[in-house]
């Protein structure tokens, strides 16, 4: 991850991850952007796979895959499929994931809401500690 653009492979994993439950693109819109129409931009990130896949540049297709994006694609997912079921999901797509930023980014990104503040004083805990 640079400058908050997500590895597009990321989005290939998710988008595996919908194909397996049978998930419809137009249903992943919905819930992650609450627009049925937004599925082009679903369309959009898999021309951009494709291409990436291809070692072609993806960048003519379309915008980046942010982790707004990412994360709205998360969310959608926790609702049509069940957040248990993405957690464990998610766990293997961290396992693959070899780089350690993007895979703490990845984590951080598919929390619970609930649990957004406990990690984030750890986080503060973490940062307030001195520097050895």
């Amino acid at each position: 991850m640079k400058n908050g653009i997500v590895k597009i492979e990321i989005f290939g994993e998710l988008d595996a991850l919908a194909k397996k439950y049978k998930v419809n693109a137009g249903d992943w819109a919905e819930k992650s952007w609450d627009n049925r129409n937004d599925r082009s931009r679903i369309a959009e990130l898999r021309r951009m796979l494709n291409l990436t896949l291809e070692g072609k540049n993806p960048s003519e297709v379309g915008r980046a895959f942010t982790t707004g994006k990412c994360m709205a694609l998360i969310k959608g997912l926790d609702q049509i499929i069940g957040g248990n079921i993405v957690k464990k999901e998610l766990q293997k797509i961290f396992a693959k994931t070899k780089d350690r930023k993007e895979r703490l980014l990845l984590m951080v990104m598919s929390l619970p809401e609930e649990e957004e503040p406990n990690v984030e004083l750890y986080m503060k805990a973490i940062f307030d500690k001195p520097k050895k």
